[in-house]
């Protein structure tokens, strides 16, 4: 009896070693990132790629679209003083395709960072990127300016 106990107790302790190896290998997505940040801080969002978060939270009243510049360019500074002043921003890109876009959530730096291509100051974002693990980078290292178009910044409304 000993023995089988023993045994089973054995395959089970294979058995969780083997799923935790598997799920390491597998590539970290933007989307279960923000997902997961944002349930730690019991903020719904749900199972859905960067394309469905983003039409997520267009249409939800919990989330509120930071409206665009008149030149129609995102108000980069206007999200980054709302995530200063400690409210959850995120920024999506969506490619209204079956290709998924990306999002990632603002970062609260200090100083915002000078990027040549979208001509502007942007803020920090903390997310994955092609499945590396996440990193504070500015926005203009995980978004390209040619995206900028159909990208969005939401702030959490709730709070």
């Amino acid at each position: 009896m000993k023995k089988r106990i023993k045994f089973l107790f054995l395959i089970a302790l294979v058995f969780i070693l083997m799923s935790a190896c598997a799920a390491r290998r597998s590539p970290l997505q933007c989307n279960t990132y923000v997902i997961n940040q944002m349930s730690k801080q019991r903020v719904y969002l749900p199972q859905a790629n960067a394309n469905g978060l983003d039409n997520y939270m267009s249409k939800s009243s919990n989330w509120k679209k930071i409206p665009r510049l008149s030149n129609k360019k995102l108000n980069h500074k206007e999200a980054h003083k709302l995530v200063r002043a400690g409210k959850i921003v995120i920024v999506t890109y969506n490619t209204h395709s079956k290709r998924s876009g990306h999002i990632a959530l603002l970062a609260g730096k200090r100083f915002m960072y000078w990027s040549q291509g979208f001509k502007a100051d942007v803020p920090y974002v903390d997310g994955s990127l092609n499945g590396k693990p996440a990193s504070i980078t500015p926005l203009s290292h995980q978004f390209s300016p040619n995206k900028e178009p159909n990208m969005n910044y939401f702030v959490y409304a709730k709070r």
